[in-house]
This record gives C-alpha cells, sequence and structure tokens, in this order.
C-alpha cells in the first residue's frame, strides 16, 4: 500500500499498474452497488398508525407540536410530516419500490433516509452504499424515541459503520441531524466514509405534480418537475464555491458561488424551504428532475466527510499521469444539519420562501431591518497596477497610476452636487502591499495614488456628506512575504502535502496561464494575528471603513488539518478583530452578513445551468430590508441597458468601475477589462438610473420588497410592503394587463 504521511494525516495516493491502489489517467470514480435482495419490512403497530398505502409501511404517530405532526415507520425510519392544513411531505415516496423509472441502485436509493460513499482501500474505489439496502434489509436499523421525535441508527454491517440519524420536530419546523462525532467506523482499515447525503428524496414529487425546486446558484434558480430535460447534467454546486485547496486541472464553466445554503420545493399549494445549519461549507446541494434515474423530482444536500483530490505526475516528462488522493484523517467537521420549514396557500412560492429564509437570517446572524434614508451608489475606484516594461530589452515592473486621491474628491463633489445622496466608494489596487503581492497590513498608499493624508482626508470628507470610503483589504491572496506573513510557512496546504495555490486561467481553452504568478492562499490559523495587525494601524490613520474582494472558503491539509467548516468558523472570529467598523463585501457567504455594511456584486441572475429553467431574485428578496445591495458593475457588463432593469427588478443600487486618469493605462495589464472606466462618459446615464432608483425608493417609502412573480415570458412584477409595485419589461414588445401599459425594455412604478 502506498500511502504519503504528512502531520497529522494519512493520504492515500492511487497510482499506477504496480499497486492496486494507484489508478492512473483516472479521476475519482463513484461505482453503485448492485441492488441487493429484498427482504419484507416488519413493524408493529398501535391505534394511532396509518399505513403507507401499497408500500408494506407502517406510519406512527412520534410528536406533535407547534402545528406539525410527525409520524414515523419504525422499521425503516421512513417518516412524513402532516402540518394543520393536512398537507403531508414524505422522507420517502410510498409507491418508491414500484416506480417504473427506477432500476438497480436508483430504485433502492428512493427508499433510503441516507446515502454514503465509501472508499474502499482495498480497491481503492469509492462506492455508494444506502441505508435501506445495506442497513435496514440486513435487520441492522435500530428506531428509538427521542425529544420531538426519533433517532435512527443505521448499521452498515459490511463496512463495520454505524450511521445515526435524528429526526425531530419543533418550532414549526424539521429538524434532520447527524451527530457526526457519534458516527462509528469499525473497520477503518478496509473502509472510509467519504460523504453522506441526508434525506435525498424528501418531498420528492411525483409525474402528476405541479411545481418546481428552488436551487440557490446566484440570484437564485427554479427547476420545474417534468421539465423534460432528462440529458441534463444533474444539479450540482458547493456550498461556497469549490474548495480552492483542491487540485485544479482545468478551469470549470463559468457560475456563481452558492453563498446561500438553502433549497426548496413548491407543490401546488404546498412548500418547504430546507436551511443547512450546521456543516453547510461541507455541503454540496444537488437537484434532479422526473426521469433522471427516478420518476421523481427532488433536491438534496450531500456532505462531504473526508475530502478527495486529483494531481498529475510527470508532467513534465510529456508523459502526464492522474492519480487520486484520499484524505483518511477522522471526519473534521462538527455536525450535519439541514432544518425544513413548511408554507402553506399563498406564502407557498419562492417569495414566501425568502421570507422564510430572511427570518431565519435575522435570527441567526442578528440582522435587523433597517429603513432605507437614501439610495446608495456604489463606485469601484481602481488607484494603480503592476506592468511590464523593459529598457534595453531587460524587462521588469512598475506601479502605474490609474487614479489619485485629489481626482476622486473632485468626482465625488461633483457628484454630490448633482444629487447623489450617499456616495460609497469601493478603493480598489491602492495599497502598496497589494501591488507588490503582500497580504495588506502596512495600509500605506501607493505613491502614485497620493499619500496617508490624502487617504484621511478622503474618507473624513466623504463620512460629512453621508458616504464612506471602503479601501479594499486583501487578507488572503499573496505571493510575497510580508506584514508578520510568510509565504514559505504561513500557506495552506494541499493533499499532497505541497502549498496549494490559485492560478488564473485562458477563458479559450480554460487550462493555467502560466505567464501570470499563482498566488498562495493564507493559512486559516494567521487571520486574526493579521487583522489584529491592521485594526491597530487603521486606528493610527482613523479608517472606520473596509472592503474585501470575494473572500474564499477553503481547507487546509496541513498540519493541524482544518476542514471548510473550521476556516468558515475562523474567518468569521477573525472579522471581530475589526471591531465596530463597515464592512463592505463582495457577494459574501451567508454566514458574514451579519459583518456587512453592504454587498457589491450581488448576481442579478442564475448560473443558467442546463437542468433549470428561469432565474429569481430569491436572495434579493431575502435581503431587502436587512442591507444595501447592488448588480455587478454597470459599465462592465456588456449589457448596461438591461443590467439597469435588473436593478429594478431586483431593488439592487447601481455599482460602476471608475479610473479617473486615461483608460488606455490598464492596456496590457491584469485590468485590461477597464477599458470603459473613464467616469466622463457614463456620469449623465449614472446620474439619470439613479434619479429613477431614487423615485422607487421614495415610492417605496424605504421599505422592503415583499414578492416577486413573473407576468410574462419577459415581463416582471416587484412588489414592496406599502404596496408599491414595479413592472419591468424585457420583451421587444409592449406589454399590456388592460390597466398600464410597459414598453419594450421598459419599466413602470406603480406607487402603493
Amino acid at each position: 500500500m502506498v500511502c504519503v504521511k504528512q502531520k497529522g494525516a494519512v493520504l492515500k495516493i492511487l497510482a499506477s499498474a504496480v499497486s492496486l491502489f494507484l489508478l492512473l489517467n483516472a479521476s475519482v470514480v463513484v461505482h453503485s452497488e448492485e441492488t441487493p435482495a429484498i427482504f419484507p419490512l416488519i413493524a408493529g403497530g398501535t391505534e394511532e398508525e396509518t399505513a403507507g398505502e401499497g408500500s408494506g409501511l407502517v406510519y406512527m404517530q412520534t410528536a406533535s407540536q407547534d402545528g406539525l405532526s410527525l409520524f414515523a415507520d419504525r422499521g425503516s425510519g421512513r417518516f412524513y410530516i402532516e402540518d394543520t392544513g393536512g398537507n403531508r411531505w414524505y422522507s420517502n415516496p410510498d409507491a418508491a419500490a414500484d416506480d417504473p423509472s427506477a432500476s438497480g441502485i436508483h430504485k433502492v436509493e428512493l427508499q433510503s433516509l441516507i446515502v454514503a460513499e465509501v472508499l474502499e482501500l482495498k480497491t481503492g474505489q469509492v462506492t455508494r452504499k444506502n441505508s435501506e439496502a445495506r442497513s435496514v434489509r440486513q435487520d441492522g436499523a435500530a428506531y428509538r424515541e427521542i425529544g420531538g421525535g426519533f433517532r435512527m441508527d443505521y448499521t452498515f454491517g459490511e463496512e463495520g459503520m454505524i450511521i445515526p440519524v435524528e429526526i425531530r420536530i419543533g418550532g414549526g419546523m424539521l429538524t434532520a441531524h447527524v451527530p457526526v462525532e457519534e458516527i462509528r467506523e469499525e473497520k477503518p482499515e478496509e473502509y472510509r466514509l467519504m460523504s453522506l447525503s441526508v434525506l435525498p428524496f424528501f418531498g420528492a414529487a411525483g409525474r402528476e405534480e405541479t411545481g418546481y425546486a428552488l436551487l440557490p446558484d446566484g440570484s437564485g434558480s427554479l427547476m420545474y418537475f417534468n421539465n423534460g430535460k432528462l440529458t441534463a447534467d444533474e444539479y450540482a454546486m458547493p456550498v461556497y464555491g469549490r474548495d480552492q485547496a483542491l487540485n485544479l486541472l482545468m478551469k470549470p464553466a463559468d457560475s456563481h458561488a452558492v453563498q446561500y445554503p438553502v433549497y426548496g420545493m413548491k407543490s401546488g399549494d404546498k412548500a418547504y424551504l430546507a436551511v443547512i445549519s450546521r456543516g453547510a461549507a461541507q455541503a454540496t446541494i444537488r437537484a434532479a428532475v422526473n426521469g433522471q434515474g427516478t420518476s421523481y423530482a427532488h433536491a438534496y444536500s450531500q456532505f462531504t466527510l473526508r475530502a478527495s483530490d486529483s494531481f498529475v505526475l510527470g508532467e513534465e516528462t510529456g508523459n502526464p499521469q492522474t492519480a487520486a488522493l484520499y484524505q483518511e484523517e477522522d471526519i473534521a467537521i462538527d455536525g450535519v444539519e439541514v432544518q425544513f420549514r413548511f408554507l402553506q396557500a399563498e406564502a407557498a412560492d419562492y417569495s414566501g420562501m425568502a421570507a422564510v429564509y430572511r427570518q431565519y437570517l435575522q435570527e441567526t446572524y442578528g440582522i435587523k431591518e433597517h429603513t432605507v434614508a437614501g439610495t446608495p451608489l456604489y463606485l469601484d475606484i481602481h488607484g494603480a497596477v503592476m506592468k511590464k516594461k523593459s529598457i534595453l530589452g531587460i524587462p521588469f515592473e512598475v506601479e502605474e497610476q490609474l487614479s489619485d486621491l485629489a481626482d476622486i474628491q473632485a468626482l465625488a463633489q461633483q457628484l454630490y452636487a448633482d444629487g447623489v445622496s450617499a456616495l460609497e466608494i469601493n478603493l480598489k489596487s491602492w495599497s502598496r502591499d497589494a501591488l507588490s503581492g503582500k497580504v495588506d497590513g502596512s495600509l500605506k498608499p501607493s505613491g502614485k495614488l497620493g499619500g496617508s493624508g490624502e487617504l484621511q482626508a478622503l474618507s473624513a470628507y466623504l463620512g460629512k456628506q453621508g458616504g464612506t470610503l471602503y479601501p479594499e483589504l486583501g487578507i488572503q491572496l499573496f505571493n510575497r512575504s510580508g506584514n508578520g506573513v510568510s509565504r514559505f510557512s504561513d500557506v495552506t496546504k494541499s493533499m499532497s502535502n505541497a502549498p496549494a495555490f490559485i492560478a488564473s486561467y485562458y477563458e479559450s481553452t480554460r487550462l493555467r496561464n502560466k505567464n501570470i504568478p499563482r498566488q498562495s492562499m493564507l493559512a486559516g490559523g494567521k487571520l486574526p494575528e493579521l487583522l489584529s495587525r491592521i485594526a491597530g494601524r487603521a486606528d493610527t490613520l482613523g479608517l472606520m471603513a473596509f472592503s474585501f474582494p470575494a473572500l474564499y472558503v477553503y481547507s487546509d491539509f496541513g498540519d493541524p488539518l482544518v476542514s471548510r467548516s473550521g476556516y468558515a468558523a475562523a474567518l468569521s472570529t477573525a472579522l471581530e478583530k475589526l471591531g465596530d467598523r463597515a464592512l463592505l463585501m463582495d457577494n459574501p457567504p451567508d454566514f458574514l452578513l451579519g459583518k456587512a455594511a453592504g454587498i457589491v456584486n450581488l448576481p442579478v441572475e442564475s448560473s443558467g445551468k442546463d437542468l433549470t429553467d428561469e432565474s429569481v431574485p430569491f436572495v434579493q428578496l431575502a435581503l431587502s430590508g436587512l442591507l444595501p445591495y447592488a448588480v455587478p458593475p454597470v459599465n462592465l457588463g456588456g449589457d448596461e441597458d438591461r443590467l439597469f432593469l435588473k436593478a429594478l427588478e431586483t431593488g439592487s443600487a447601481l455599482h460602476y468601475s471608475f479610473i479617473t486618469k486615461d483608460n488606455k493605462r490598464v492596456i496590457d495589464t491584469t485590468l485590461n477589462g477597464l477599458l470603459s472606466a473613464d467616469p466622463a462618459h457614463w456620469t449623465a446615464q449614472m446620474l439619470e438610473e439613479y434619479q429613477t432608483l431614487e423615485e422607487v425608493r421614495r415610492a417605496a417609502g424605504g421599505t422592503g420588497m415583499v414578492s416577486h412573480r413573473r407576468l410574462a415570458p419577459q415581463v416582471t412584477e416587484t412588489a414592496y410592503a406599502n404596496g408599491t409595485r414595479v413592472l419591468v419589461n424585457y420583451s421587444g414588445k409592449a406589454y399590456t394587463d388592460g390597466t398600464v401599459t410597459v414598453e419594450a425594455g421598459g419599466y413602470a412604478l406603480l406607487a402603493g
């Protein structure tokens, strides 16, 4: 057996034909076991029981509170929830065993509460194992009642694993919890548990049902039941994006990260919203439509308990071979939990789900509702960039000035004079540290931009006008030592025990661009020290606000091993070192919302995955009235008119990206996308759009959005709490409903 031993970890390498444990030219393959023989289920009963129709199951009432009743089959752990309206949600379809579209493993998984992926060390294969075949039908499932519900201990005999699942009701919701610390692996030399899918078919919708699954990438998307997209890839999106500590052989297709660990189902006049309340950083949200393996549309969460990776051997020799690595350490996450909240009647749609999620965010992260006093305008201003030059054929890099602080203040003064009430400036590529490849720490402006005194003066000026200056902090990525951080000892490690890097890729081929240096990722343990340094320096300069670029959530396979869940907790705690400073964040993960003063680059559409059918502003509905948020830069999006309409539809603020010097300075730099960043070209349009959004804000009385619907294929309606409505027409012809007409490519504001 070939192993790589690192401090505190043992990693199995699957490499050449010399060993059974090495698989060349292959990535990690997940196999499905054959369908085992079917054994009858035996269940007792009382006068409280109800029988599953034709399923052989016997459901007995286990708990009832807060408008929900829980009924469970003691032999299998399958259950259903009933609300006050008589609506039922089943953990698994009662007719699963008779599903004509399901065969083999699909039919058995359709009857399972959990599906595990297990690594067999002898063969190096990862195989799917489900609770129905491997435990229930092998007489390995044990039921017992607990407060508010029941617990099932599923014994997977052959694999020597015992996996507990707790099902409870309380607080008006259903909670599915896996106490990870109680999982037992009694054959660790033969099998290792890699991942766990929890309630993969809860609320699954059959072919006769109408409705959709709500999926959370970007602004949110809907997958309609029976949409016929049988050849599309299954929806699978990791929460908080991919783990950057894992090797990336080729850049994947562009997509928005899932920053909100939720999903939902609407069927008829009932719906549920599922929130991953523990273990979100380890989760992947998955979904499939009717006919993809089974007759049922479903959505669920899969949790990675141990990581796997692949890397290339012999790339320099011209004979590259791909090998797979598996993490063998003990499971390093503190829990797996999904909460299900139920909706009825008019509330049973994605707007109602957003209202439920808004309440969850308020209760979990302490976010309070606020009335918007003025419409904010967000501007990215880029200070400088490194540019390659040469003298006598000798290449070198110099700082190329893109803006200066005096010009920025002059622009701000003009915008205030033109009627902008709240100007929020995100100062990017401004510090000596960032331009030199270090993490930020000294807070010294680039000499091309201006001095610390000018930085303080601009911050003070904006503050007096009701605006904010947010100097951007780079605290994760770097390629030079400095500010107490070493690029050798303070970096995140990959599974091969080598430093992990983030690389750049060509858009055309999606292969790595080796002309741009890779960046190291700061180990989570260094974050508190770095942010304490920044806070001390900020105190000296009187800076009370900062911004962050998109923040990553990654593992660290060094010593000690830090899971993505551990890193998320470390990042959240470390940011507390900045005290009560205002923090502007770039489409942050949900667990940082309580620390955000505002959000930029909030996606206004979904990723458009093949399996989904339309984008909806679920995230904006949840955040409206809690935090100000802005669209991606209008002048960089390629279709500024559509992006402005999206701002109207989603209740978003405007966002532009500028430099105050000649745009040609960005040519042949990493900021060459800023060729359309001249404020003089955009100011008139920006002010006109701004006044329109201000008119909407005044009409809505500063209240938040409460509902959204589609009136026609390309016409939407957004409603605010005071009854104000905004209709947006993306089509090429006028829309009318008999009382109001919306011109092509236009909008209508209907005051409440």
